[in-house]
C-alpha cells in the first residue's frame, strides 16, 4: 500500500476515534502534512462547544501508521524518530504519538497505540540517544 495512503488511513482512524468518543477534544490533524516534528494538536474544550471561551489547552500529536500481517497484542514499536524530533517533542512541553496498524489483509480494520512523551521523559531518552552514540530511540 502507498505511503501517503497508510498516512491518511492513520489520521483518519486518530480523528475518528476523537470525533466519536469525545464532545470536548477536536482532532485538527492534517493528512500530508509536512510539519517539522508534528502532524496536528488534539484541541481540548471545557465543553462540547467549540469556542475561545471554552479553549483549554492544545496537545501537539504526531501519527504514524503501518501495514501488518497481524496486530501487536499489548505493545507496538516504532523507531523513526530521531534526536531532533524528541527535541522539537520537548520544546512543546511532550507530545502523544499514535501508531495506528492497518491489517494488510483488510485495510478497514485498524489497531491504535498511543504514548504520551511528557518532558520529562523525553528528556530521559535524548540523554540515553547522546549516551549510546545513536541516531534514533525506538518506543
Amino acid at each position: 500500500m502507498d505511503n501517503s495512503k497508510i498516512e491518511k488511513i492513520a489520521v483518519d482512524e486518530v480523528s475518528s476515534l476523537f470525533n466519536k468518543y469525545s464532545m470536548n477534544i477536536d482532532p485538527n490533524i492534517e493528512k500530508g502534512d509536512r510539519g517539522i516534528s508534528f502532524d496536528g494538536s488534539m484541541v481540548v474544550f471545557s465543553e462540547d462547544s467549540f469556542t475561545k471561551k471554552n479553549y483549554q489547552n492544545s496537545i501537539p500529536v504526531q501519527v504514524k501508521g503501518t501495514t501488518v500481517k497481524e496486530f501487536d497484542t499489548m505493545y507496538a514499536k516504532y523507531n523513526e524518530f530521531d534526536y531532533d524530533t524528541y527535541k522539537n517533542f520537548q520544546l512543546e512541553d511532550g507530545v502523544v504519538v499514535f501508531l495506528v496498524q492497518i491489517l494488510k489483509s483488510n485495510p478497514r480494520v485498524t489497531k491504535i497505540f498511543y504514548k504520551f512523551l511528557s518532558s520529562d521523559e523525553i528528556e530521559k531518552i535524548l540523554i540515553e540517544i547522546k549516551g549510546k552514540g545513536n541516531k534514533t530511540k525506538t518506543l
